[in-house]
């Protein structure tokens, strides 16, 4: 599935998001993430899917403001240069 809108006040994605979502029984919870190592492996859970998603969604955004202005890390560069190749500010 692909994240393609972010529903937040303060970020727009410009490209899709690739991200998978499961059910985890024994938590009665939907789990979604991503395996993208450019992305910090974002992920979010909800009671329903709507919720994990919102949850992702949060989740990209905190990193996003985590990193922005910031003096990053090799790896950390990395995450925050993919950012800004995906993501763009209202």
């Amino acid at each position: 599935m692909k994240i393609k809108i972010l529903n937040s006040g303060k970020l727009e994605l410009i490209k899709p998001i690739k991200v998978a979502i499961e059910y985890i029984e024994k938590d009665k919870q939907y789990f979604i993430y991503t395996d993208v190592q450019k992305l910090n492996y974002a992920w979010g859970i909800g009671k329903t899917k709507k919720d994990a998603i919102k949850d992702f969604c949060r989740d990209i955004e905190d990193i996003y403001f985590d990193l922005k202005g910031k003096k990053l890390g090799k790896f950390m560069q990395k995450v925050w240069d993919y950012m800004k190749i995906i993501i763009k500010e209202k």
